[in-house]
C-alpha cells in the first residue's frame, strides 16, 4: 500500500487498516559531533552545513528560550 501524507489530508475519509505499521530507520550521520552532549556552538563543519544556519539559529532560539525559563518548583506552586 502506498500512502502519502498528501493522500490523508486530501481525502478526509481515508480509513486506515489496524494493521498499518510505519517504519523509520535512522543512521548516524555524524562520527564527530554526539547529537546529545554536542553543543550547538560546537557542531562539526559537515554538521553545520547539512543543518544549515537558519535551522541552527532555530535551534539556539529554542535552547535560550529552555534555558531562561523560570521553571516552578513546589514553593512557587502552592
Amino acid at each position: 500500500m502506498e500512502l502519502s501524507p498528501e493522500d490523508i489530508r486530501k481525502d478526509k475519509g481515508k480509513i486506515l487498516p489496524n494493521e498499518f505499521k510505519v517504519y523509520i530507520f535512522f543512521e548516524d550521520f555524524c562520527e564527530v559531533c554526539n547529537p546529545y552532549t554536542t553543543e550547538l556552538a560546537h557542531l562539526c563543519t559537515n554538521c553545520v552545513d547539512e543543518l544549515g544556519i537558519d535551522i541552527i539559529n532555530e535551534w539556539v532560539t529554542c535552547k535560550t528560550i529552555i534555558d531562561t525559563h523560570d521553571y516552578p518548583n513546589v514553593l512557587k506552586g502552592q
